[in-house]
């Protein structure tokens, strides 16, 4: 548990001996304290995974947000979202989605999210450079889509595990139109729930108990 604690704040881009650090504190005060407040260099710049592109922004959004795909610690491409995928053609990618993924709310995760998701980054201006060789995503049932790029690109697995490509709930976007980024309307699928955000001060993050991932049943950490 653990480690899959320390794999989690990693993310926060603390040095590790620091993170152990914070571990070893909480574990002897567990009875009294179970949050963990981390300070950064700078503010996020929003709670939409498609309308930034920065570091600062992207701890948030790996938080709160799951990708297709991810990268581990040791920099090799695994599976998030999508438990597997085959490549049909030098231009055509078919990723199998979990089936036991679901957004904060219990809601599952959809091919149907997936393909909105990209479609709509493809139209944004933080994004578009991501989305540029994604020629058409097609869904082919619940749990299954199909990416064709326009041509044969090596780095789309690499591309598809950053975060402003994260995947979001088409009915929470929706619903909020324009809004969309707000604390009251976002919906994510990550580890963490975004509760709070006070600009230039503070965000708060919450364990998120519908989380399907290896931190599932992780009791550390329900605050940070």
């Amino acid at each position: 548990m653990e480690v899959e604690t320390l794999q989690l704040l990693r993310q926060v881009l603390l040095p590790e001996e620091r993170l152990r650090q914070l571990l070893r504190v909480q574990k002897a005060g567990r009875s009294q304290k179970t949050d963990i407040v981390v300070g950064q260099a700078s503010d996020i710049v929003t709670l939409d995974p498609a309308g930034q592109q920065d570091t600062t922004s992207g701890v948030l959004m790996k938080h709160a947000y799951s990708t297709l795909l991810d990268v581990d610690n040791e920099g090799k491409v695994v599976p998030d979202l999508a438990e597997s995928y085959e490549m049909k053609s030098d231009t055509e990618y078919v990723f199998k989605l979990r089936e036991d993924a679901c957004f904060w709310d219990g809601t599952p995760v959809t091919a149907q999210d997936v393909k909105f998701s990209l479609d709509r980054a493809k139209g944004m201006p933080k994004t578009k450079s991501n989305t540029s060789k994604i020629e058409e995503v097609t869904v082919n049932g619940d749990h299954e889509v199909t990416i064709k790029l326009t041509e044969p690109y090596a780095a789309f697995k690499t591309i598809v595990t950053q975060h402003n490509l994260s995947i979001l709930s088409e009915k929470a976007v929706t619903e909020a139109g324009d809004s969309y980024g707000d604390v009251d309307n976002l919906l994510g699928s990550g580890p963490f729930k975004v509760t709070e955000w006070v600009p230039n001060d503070h965000y708060t993050l919450v364990r998120n108990d519908n989380y399907w991932g290896r931190c599932r049943s992780q009791p550390l950490l329900p605050v940070v």
